[in-house]
């Protein structure tokens, strides 16, 4: 019986080693998708600054506060677009992260009740 509980804690500790060297490597495939991403809204945004129409007619003061709020809205949702993909990774491997302590637990309750 100590030795299956041996072998699987060998077990575990091999997987754990396994898993913590995958959580330093940087995740190459996404991290190429986030910059791709990246690089396409910064286009966009270059693209459509070249392609505006400014007039210096500004019409009226109401007109001039929309287009101010809708230039804040946009800024602030491509700051939480940013915010997000960057965020990414670190959600990917915090929830392997927890996984592998879960598995921890279990192991340690399996150890408790022998």
């Amino acid at each position: 019986m100590d030795l299956k509980i041996g072998q699987g804690v060998s077990g575990l500790a091999f997987d754990a080693v396994k898993k913590i060297a995958w959580m330093n490597r940087p995740i190459l495939w996404l991290r190429s998708a986030i910059a791709i991403a990246g690089f396409l809204l910064i286009g966009i945004i270059v693209v459509t600054l070249v392609n505006l129409n400014i007039s210096g007619d500004v019409g009226s003061i109401s007109d001039l506060a929309q287009d101010i709020e809708a230039v804040i809205n946009d800024f602030i949702f491509v700051c939480i677009g940013v915010y997000f993909l960057i965020g990414i990774e670190g959600r990917i491997k915090r929830r392997r992260a927890l996984d592998s302590v879960s598995e921890l637990r279990r192991l340690a309750h399996l150890i408790d009740f022998n």
